[in-house]
């Protein structure tokens, strides 16, 4: 597929670059600008794609699934990058939660407790899928309100742990709690934030 994407780098002043390297790399760099300040999570409103296919086999296989995304979703998992290198974000918490002693920076510790949640995010969802239950509305369900262009409609979540507002309860708070059970300490901790 083919996508735009907007990124930083860290480049120092003064050093030249051979962006020429990307274009041999299968990437149309289409502008550069240097700033003084790194481009910040949460600075882009939002990204899109747009993914064009050629060359199809199956054409009548590839609209079968499109039409199952559009009528199913898609399960929307945090992807790895979230927990570092070989998951040292996750080992950093557990060292954190056994110790006792939180990272001195401010900017860490927000990105191993966002690490954590997103990874206790991910087993519900994928103990959901596992569970066949992925499309289910459990009774006690959080439901998210989404919207595109004319339509609205409500999608299943996950909780994120530790960070308040409306919780799950009945047969949803207790598949939630099955989810998780080995990770009781991380909850405690996450709800201790």
């Amino acid at each position: 597929g083919l996508c735009s994407q907007w990124f930083s780098l860290y480049y120092p002043k003064g050093e030249a670059f051979d962006w020429a390297q990307l274009q041999d790399a299968g990437i149309s760099v289409k502008e550069i600008t240097r700033h003084s300040h790194k481009l910040r999570s949460g600075q882009l409103s939002n990204n899109h794609f747009q993914i064009t296919l050629r060359s199809l086999s199956n054409r009548e296989g590839v609209e079968q699934r499109l039409q199952a995304l559009e009528q199913d979703g898609f399960p929307n998992y945090f992807g790895p990058q979230r927990f570092g290198r070989e998951h040292n974000n996750l080992h950093a918490v557990d060292k954190w939660i056994e110790t006792g002693r939180a990272p001195r920076s401010r900017c860490l510790k927000g990105l191993l407790l966002s690490s954590a949640r997103a990874h206790l995010f991910n087993l519900q969802l994928a103990t959901r899928i596992e569970n066949q239950v992925a499309r289910q509305i459990l009774p006690g369900e959080v439901l998210l309100d989404a919207f595109a262009g004319e339509h609205e409609w409500q999608r299943l979540t996950a909780a994120l742990v530790g960070l308040g507002g409306v919780k799950a309860s009945d047969d949803a708070l207790e598949f939630e709690q099955q989810a998780l059970l080995r990770y009781k300490p991380w909850i405690t901790f996450l709800e201790e934030q």
